[in-house]
């Protein structure tokens, strides 16, 4: 059970820009929203937890590797490295593994392979942190699927799934004529996309067969950092955390056939 940071890397090549956060972080300066994330989520791993970049071939000798599009300097005059090569300057503790020969997605066959590929390379208890910037178009629906495929065969945990709008900037001719210091794009954090997932299923459950196991987990997954932060006081994750205890105990007297609780109907009140 280890922390696993996936992304897919691109073809193109990037520019430069200040990637911003929605905590205020901002990492300045830099070509890869790959590298920007893993600055900001990945610093404090250790060396059991891995950094996965997906690469096809393409990929992996125009922007994994230095010099793949024969430029040796952007156009502040600053060196264009590949992702290698930048995340080792960040003197990470995780490891860093590349997956090379990944698919280019062009056909159903390739996606599956792509979608098998992910897998094998996860591992059951694993905390899953996505970067789906860039790749292939159909990344992010492989994604929100994969993790609802992973959370039942593997029971892993979602500590953030991230988009680098750099795109908000304008048009790519129009973004190269602006100074750095301009030059900031919003990461968009959609990690409660899969939360709405997971709520869903519950309710779902709960609906079918009266068993709330499932939203007290997303209660409980809900109020953590509430509660964290607030060192034990957010009224609204103490009410939520009184609820899902409430919902998981009437759940139980469905589960235990307690018919005279049922119609007595303390716990449902």
């Amino acid at each position: 059970m280890s922390n696993k940071f996936i992304a897919f890397l691109g073809t193109n090549i990037y520019k430069r820009c200040n990637y911003c956060f929605s905590d205020n972080t901002v990492v300045k300066g830099v070509r890869f929203i790959q590298e920007a994330v893993i600055s900001h989520a990945c610093k404090d791993w250790n060396k059991e937890d891995e950094i996965l970049v997906f690469l096809t071939k393409d990929a992996e000798k125009k922007n994994w590797k230095d010099g793949g599009h024969n430029k040796e300097k952007d156009e502040y005059g600053l060196p264009i490295n590949g992702l290698e090569t930048q995340l080792k300057t960040l003197n990470l503790k995780a490891r860093i593994r590349p997956v090379t020969d990944v698919p280019e997605g062009n056909s159903e066959k390739e996606i599956w392979d792509i979608f098998s590929i992910v897998e094998r390379n996860i591992e059951k208890g694993d905390t899953l942190w996505f970067d789906i910037t860039h790749g292939f178009r159909s990344l992010p629906m492989l994604v929100m699927v994969l993790l609802q495929y992973l959370n039942t065969l593997k029971n892993i945990n979602v500590g953030g799934i991230f988009y680098g709008a750099f795109e908000t900037l304008g048009a790519i001719k129009e973004v190269e004529s602006f100074p750095l210091v301009t030059r900031n794009a919003p990461v968009f954090n959609l990690t409660a996309f899969h939360a709405m997932q997971t709520w869903a299923a519950g309710v779902d459950v709960f609906n079918r067969f009266g068993d709330a196991g499932r939203i007290k987990e997303a209660l409980r997954e809900y109020c953590k950092p509430l509660l964290k932060e607030s060192k034990g006081k957010n009224p609204t994750a103490i009410r939520m955390r009184g609820l899902a205890e409430i919902l998981d105990k009437t759940g139980l007297l469905f589960g235990t056939a307690r018919g005279s609780e049922i119609v007595e109907g303390g716990k449902f009140r």
